[in-house]
């Protein structure tokens, strides 16, 4: 889902709203996770995939990610950047530039250290960018739930805890940070940066519900 350029006719825009409420309508959510490792890539299905309302597909390469994208339609993918042969980065680069794709939601979930061109290049393509952190599983759970339109009340026990529990720590962290902010500049505990140049729907309402561990690129 993206964003339309004017000048649109209503024909357009009755099209696009059709889009989105069947979008989030329909019952099982598709999730790609291109992971090399084979134990992280378990792990990452294991927290996404739990529950009835999403279906994971998990690969270890960009090659065999765009034979999958080709094949199938996903609603969200989560993308590693480290990956043999055709990079992360390459990956992104020609997803987003495609057609077909370019309005596919994409997480960035890495250890990879960035530097400042690598970061440039992601605010041009990325939803969001999670750094491999302690931590950083629950932050990719809370954002894979947000772009896929999953009720958070539905979700499996585990998960929704494991979400509320990001979102108190969320909100106390906020409030000390204001509390504090005349005094010294907060700790900071960002694992997340989330771009502002692929406008979505999911991305504007996140903004508008504010994140405090998210830094908006």
């Amino acid at each position: 889902m993206g964003c339309l350029e004017k000048p649109v006719t209503p024909e357009t825009v009755d099209a696009v709203l059709g889009d989105m409420v069947s979008f989030i309508d329909r019952p099982v959510k598709n999730l790609l996770v291109v992971e090399d490792d084979e134990r992280e890539r378990a792990a990452i299905t294991e927290l996404l995939g739990a529950g009835d309302d999403v279906l994971v597909t998990a690969v270890g390469s960009s090659e065999e990610a765009m034979a999958q994208l080709e094949g199938k339609k996903f609603d969200c993918m989560v993308l590693d950047l480290k990956l043999p042969g055709t990079t992360g980065f390459a990956l992104l680069e020609t997803v987003k530039k495609s057609e077909r794709f370019r309005d596919l939601p994409v997480i960035v979930y890495t250890g990879t250290e960035l530097t400042r061109r690598d970061e440039t290049r992601l605010k041009k393509y990325a939803e969001t960018v999670i750094l491999k952190t302690v931590g950083s599983p629950e932050r990719l759970l809370d954002e894979t739930t947000l772009f896929l339109h999953r009720v958070e009340a539905t979700l499996p026990a585990e998960q929704r805890r494991i979400i509320e529990e990001l979102h108190t720590t969320d909100a106390v962290l906020q409030t000390t940070t204001s509390a504090t902010s005349s005094l010294s500049p907060a700790p900071s505990r960002a694992t997340a940066w989330r771009c502002s140049s692929p406008r979505t729907a999911e991305t504007a309402s996140r903004c508008s519900r504010g994140t405090p561990t998210s830094t908006w690129c």
